[in-house]
């Protein structure tokens, strides 16, 4: 891209592609480019004789607590309660606010997660966190209270690993759980369910509503005819079929499962395909791993 870059009558040849001709430059032509830290993990730097053709600006992290109570109250807004204060003004959004930076701290401090390395959390992370409390409350009717705690642990707890779990949610109930006032009983007892609908449109993987598709939903955790059921829920697997469950229910992004082979990551997600009605594709990347589609 180097000529493409030098003057107003600079080209470009994909040879990639078998051209032979090159593309000219439009006049109006201009490159906006966005480059990570190389500190990141698989991040190198770029090459000083293609970095040196720009001109460059530095973006920092967005830190600063009133700035981020802004962002979390636009997130937030169509849920919170009505009031004359300005909504980044709201106890719950700072509380939101004081919850990401202390987990931030705690990455640099003591957090690591699966695989032993240091997570990383950005403004990404809280407004992951934001928007999933947000649907939690419009679609399965929770607290709002209740939605933010499981929003922190859908954005922030999916890659630690069991003492850096434990750590983020004391964080979680000392900040935002006023030292337990979410229980787990109110944790594990699921909202009004959504949709104006027949109770058949959505299923119960407690405590979350799913909406059902064209297939019959099936429940492998039932024991058969000979006595035997498809797919036993060990206390691990209901909890992992809860966060699953809740990464759904959530938003609309797409799931990544990460484990030792044959942990069980595509029964999991088989078994709540065929709770709600949903037919699973898998599809291999290549010779060794694989993904599923549903």
């Amino acid at each position: 891209m180097l000529g493409l870059l030098d003057d107003r009558d600079g080209s470009l040849t994909l040879t990639e592609r078998g051209d032979a001709v090159p593309v000219p430059r439009h006049p109006d032509f201009r490159l906006l480019a966005a480059m990570n830290p190389a500190t990141d993990a698989g991040k190198k730097e770029l090459h000083l004789s293609f970095r040196s053709r720009f001109t460059e600006m530095y973006v920092d992290e967005l830190l600063d607590p009133i700035e981020l109570r802004v962002v979390s109250s636009r997130y937030l807004q169509p849920v919170l309660p009505p009031s004359e204060k300005p909504p980044e003004h709201y106890e719950i959004v700072v509380s939101s606010v004081d919850v990401y930076l202390q987990c931030r701290q705690l990455a640099e401090d003591i957090l690591v997660d699966g695989a032993g390395h240091k997570p990383r959390f950005t403004l990404r992370s809280l407004s992951r966190a934001m928007t999933a409390a947000k649907n939690l409350v419009l679609q399965q009717r929770l607290s709002l209270q209740r939605a933010i705690m499981e929003g922190f642990e859908l954005a922030i707890l999916g890659p630690l690993e069991a003492k850096s779990i434990k750590a983020v949610q004391r964080v979680l109930s000392a900040t935002l759980g006023h030292g337990d006032k979410v229980s787990r009983s109110e944790r594990d007892h699921p909202g009004r369910r959504p949709g104006k609908g027949a109770a058949s449109d959505f299923v119960l993987i407690k405590p979350f509503w799913l909406q059902t598709g064209p297939l019959t939903p099936v429940d492998w955790s039932e024991t058969n005819a000979p006595g035997r059921s498809k797919f036993i829920l060990t206390s691990s697997a209901k909890t992992n079929v809860r966060r699953l469950a809740r990464a759904i229910a959530a938003g609309p992004w797409p799931v990544l499962l990460e484990g030792p082979t044959s942990s069980g990551k595509t029964t999991l997600v088989e078994y709540i395909a065929a709770r709600v009605g949903h037919r699973v594709v898998r599809i291999n990347n290549h010779e060794h791993t694989g993904k599923l589609c549903n």
